[in-house]
C-alpha cells in the first residue's frame, strides 16, 4: 500500500511537472503574441493618426475650395447682372434709335 501510494505520488508529481512546463510553454507563448500585438497597435495608431492628420488637411483644403467657389460664384452672379443690365440698357438704346427712324 505504501508502494502504491508512492508511484501514485511519482505519477502525480509527473504530471503536475507535465503541466507546468506546457503551461510555462503556453505562457511564453502568449508573451510573444503580446508583444507582436503591442507592437501592432503601436503601428496601427501612428496609421491612424497620419489618416487623421491627411483628413484634416484634405478637410481645409476642401473648405478653402468651397469659398473660393462661393467667391467666385458670388462674383460670376455680380457680372452676370451687369451684362443684363447692359444688354436691357442697349436694347432700350436700341429701340428708341428704331422709334426715331
Amino acid at each position: 500500500d505504501h508502494k502504491k501510494m508512492q508511484l501514485d505520488f511519482k505519477t502525480l508529481k509527473q504530471e503536475r511537472e507535465t503541466e507546468t512546463s506546457e503551461l510555462n510553454c503556453k505562457n511564453e507563448q502568449l508573451q510573444a503574441e503580446n508583444v507582436q500585438n503591442s507592437q501592432l497597435i503601436q503601428s496601427l495608431q501612428a496609421e491612424f493618426s497620419t489618416i487623421n492628420e491627411e483628413r484634416k488637411r484634405y478637410s481645409s483644403m476642401l473648405e478653402a475650395q468651397s469659398q473660393e467657389s462661393l467667391t467666385t460664384a458670388s462674383k460670376l452672379q455680380e457680372e452676370n447682372q451687369k451684362l443684363k443690365e447692359q444688354i436691357t440698357s442697349q436694347r432700350e438704346k436700341h429701340e428708341l434709335s428704331l422709334e426715331e427712324l
